[in-house]
């Protein structure tokens, strides 16, 4: 071709190359504007390397956000992310670059301490590329935050750890029964092998005739989809018979749809075979102690015949001629009779209560006349101690109640009369008030009063705020045991306020009706 004068088809060719050339490069830089465009939509940071050059030929912006880092930094110093790499893990991660020089493949999974002291998992992987003879030309790779699925699978190998190390057995399920997953402790419990078990239906494990209600279990579970919890007997691989606590729970995936089930089971045999002997055992007692209360009934009542044929004729000698010493003997008599008379009458009662024997009436009568003639019978002992006995019942306090007028009497006498026998001087008071729960009672005194640590135990059997063998005030230390029985017994309770030295107040209501 003449330079200086070049024909039509040599020009013509010239003008197709150069269009074609400058296709390619437009179709090169479409292609790299998409590969840009591809790289930063996606979360992972992508790079291009030249293996002869010491800087990147391009590094995605989503290295930034996972190293925190400039790009800038990279692309002045292509190994500068490498000072990012936690210091337990540089080694591998250096020892896996310098076998990559040659062959440009990298694959590693490490860890990075970002600027701001955060530590990401990173997984990095590279791949080379070659031209037609072989020779390496470029490499490509990616790095992926991985943290969160890291710490994922951290999660789940702690809480495999822990199913595994549970004392307990636990047995995974699929909704037809399955057996998924079987831990240790199911292999002590139950005897199979989790190679043995995985795979088999959960009713291996019920007994032959039971096992259909396996399938009821599950179809429970998936109707209410909640925990269940319950006790059950389970079959172990020799054949023997336990007794077991369920606890099912079902597996639901990340949209809430059930998946399986999860049982934990516990050997309660043990536990059970104790409940049923401490059960035994509490029965006999209470047959024992049954038989004791009615012993003590019978005994009490045998004695208190004799004892009021004593009172009886005691009586009689004491209305006719006598001196003076014989009257006082007599006297003596009398009053100790009286006396052994109340602790069997008290004996009586307690033991009543105690075998269940001790029914109480529900009629009508007038409470206000009932309380009045209490008082009259006690006015007496108020009188020899020169003690005011005050009856305060309020107004609005029905006439006529229905209930068991002789026990309240009992009750009554009881707490006024331990009232008058501590109180040496003021009064008594004997309060009546409508309560929610019927009739609410209360006796007060300015007697000695009880002291703190004594209140707690004061309503026990034998229990006394005195203790000692001088103590003052005599008793059995019944009288306020029953009492409180009787209380309860009327559908009440009763309960103290006192402070030792200054009096005391006793509580009690009574469900009366009107």
């Amino acid at each position: 071709m003449n330079p200086e004068n070049p024909d039509r088809s040599e020009v013509d060719e010239l003008r197709s190359r150069l269009a074609a050339a400058e296709q390619t490069v437009k179709t090169l830089r479409e292609s790299e504007a998409r590969f840009r465009e591809m790289a930063e939509s996606v979360g992972d940071a992508f790079f291009v390397r030249d293996p002869g050059r010491s800087r990147p030929v391009y590094v995605s912006p989503a290295y930034e956000r996972i190293w925190g880092r400039s790009l800038e930094s990279i692309y002045a110093d292509l190994l500068s992310w490498m000072e990012a790499v936690h210091p337990d893990d540089r080694g591998r991660v250096s020892t896996a670059i310098e076998a990559a020089r040659e062959t440009g493949k990298f694959e590693e999974e490490y860890r990075i301490i970002r600027p701001d002291g955060d530590v990401r998992w990173v997984s990095s992987r590279s791949i080379p590329v070659r031209d037609e003879t072989g020779e390496l030309k470029w490499v490509i790779g990616i790095a992926r935050d991985i943290t969160e699925r890291t710490r994922a699978d951290e999660t789940q190998t702690l809480l495999a750890s822990i199913v595994e190390s549970s004392e307990d057995s636990i047995i995974g399920t699929n909704l037809d029964g399955a057996i998924l997953s079987w831990n240790k402790s199911s292999e002590r419990l139950y005897g199979y092998t989790a190679g043995e078990a995985l795979g088999k239906h959960i009713s291996l494990l019920f007994l032959p005739d039971l096992r259909k209600d396996s399938g009821n279990v599950l179809e429970r579970l998936k109707r209410d989809g909640r925990v269940d919890r319950y006790e059950a007997v389970r079959v172990r691989k020799d054949g023997t018979q336990i007794d077991v606590s369920v606890i099912l729970s079902p597996i639901k995936d990340a949209f809430g749809r059930l998946q399986g089930a999860s049982g934990i089971y516990r050997d309660i045999t043990a536990q059970k075979r104790a409940d049923e002997e401490m059960r035994k055992a509490k029965e006999a007692a209470e047959a024992a102690n049954r038989a004791k209360s009615e012993f003590l009934a019978n005994i009490s009542h045998e004695i208190r015949t004799p004892m009021n044929g004593i009172i009886a004729m005691t009586e009689v000698v004491l209305d006719s001629e006598l001196t003076e010493e014989q009257r006082e003997y007599l006297s003596i008599v009398r009053t100790s009779a009286e006396s052994l008379l109340t602790i069997i009458n008290d004996i009586l009662d307690f033991s009543k209560i105690e075998a269940r024997k001790l029914d109480l009436e529900r009629k009508h009568f007038d409470l206000r006349s009932h309380i009045d003639a209490m008082i009259k019978s006690l006015a007496v002992r108020t009188e020899e101690k020169n003690l005011e006995l005050v009856i305060d019942i309020r107004p609005e306090v029905p006439e006529v109640v229905v209930g068991d007028p002789t026990r309240l009497r009992q009750v009554l006498v009881n707490l006024v009369g331990n009232a008058i026998k501590f109180t040496d001087a003021g009064r008594v008071v004997v309060s009546v008030r409508p309560s929610p729960e019927g009739v609410h009672f209360s006796v007060s005194d300015t007697g000695v009063g009880i002291p703190a640590d004594k209140q707690g135990i004061i309503f026990d059997a034998f229990a006394q705020a005195d203790n000692s063998v001088t103590r003052k005030f005599g008793g059995t230390g019944l009288g306020l045991t029953i009492t409180a029985r009787l209380v309860e017994m009327m559908g009440g309770r009763i309960w103290l306020e006192s402070s030792e030295g200054a009096g005391s107040t006793f509580h009690f209501t009574a469900c009366l009706s009107s």
